[in-house]
């Protein structure tokens, strides 16, 4: 699979995503499990749905992509 779009949204407090969303480890998780070579975040800043900040998912996101395994 060339290409991935991985729906993140809210996740703080724990457990506040929606169905629809993930994590951010599970988002790149699944990005692995589908051999991405392109893992494209979707639906981030769309909405100040959590405790989280406006940017923390997508750096949240940076360091699991960093610190996942090849």
């Amino acid at each position: 699979m060339r290409l991935a779009l991985l729906p993140i949204g809210a996740f703080r407090p724990d457990g506040s995503c929606g169905r629809g969303s993930r994590l951010p480890k599970d988002a790149v998780r699944a990005a692995q499990a589908l051999e991405s070579r392109r893992p494209v975040p979707d639906a981030l800043r769309t909405f100040h749905l959590g405790d989280d900040g406006q940017d923390e998912p997508l750096n949240v996101l940076r360091q699991e992509l960093v610190h996942a395994p090849a």
